[in-house]
């Protein structure tokens, strides 16, 4: 059995598709900017207001 793996600028462009037609984009700019910054950076999100627990 083969099986198709999608690349990842593939799953990106998806994602980011369907975030905008859900999302407004003023939110889908925050998560992008939340993803960026990564979790381990903790003062740059705890200055956004965003908790991870």
């Amino acid at each position: 059995m083969n099986i198709k793996m999608p690349r990842g600028q593939e799953v990106i462009q998806e994602a980011l598709e369907i975030l905008e037609e859900h999302m407004e984009p003023s939110k889908v700019a925050l998560l992008l900017s939340i993803m960026q910054t990564g979790k381990n950076e903790y003062l740059k999100i705890r200055d956004l207001g965003i908790s991870y627990t």
